[in-house]
C-alpha cells in the first residue's frame, strides 16, 4: 500500500480532486473537511494490484502557519 498525503490551503479543492480520482464524482456543494479523511483507490497496473491510501488533511495554511520561521 502506498500512502499519499494531500495538503494545501483551505478551500482550494483538495477533497474535490481526491473524490474525482477515487470515485469519478464531483460535488458542487462545498463541505469543509474536519481534521482529516482518507480514501482508498485500487489500481491494476500490468496485472499488479496497487492500493493507494490517499489522505486529505485540513487546510495547512492555519495549522502550520509558524513552521517556516
Amino acid at each position: 500500500m502506498f500512502k499519499i498525503i494531500v495538503i494545501g490551503n483551505s478551500a482550494v479543492g483538495k477533497t474535490s480532486i481526491i473524490n474525482r480520482f477515487v470515485s469519478n464524482r464531483f460535488d458542487h456543494n462545498y463541505k469543509a473537511t474536519i481534521a482529516a479523511d482518507f480514501q482508498v483507490k485500487i489500481l491494476n497496473l500490468n496485472g499488479n494490484e496497487i492500493r493507494l491510501q490517499i489522505w486529505d488533511l485540513v487546510g495547512m495554511d492555519t495549522n502550520f502557519a509558524g513552521m517556516n520561521k
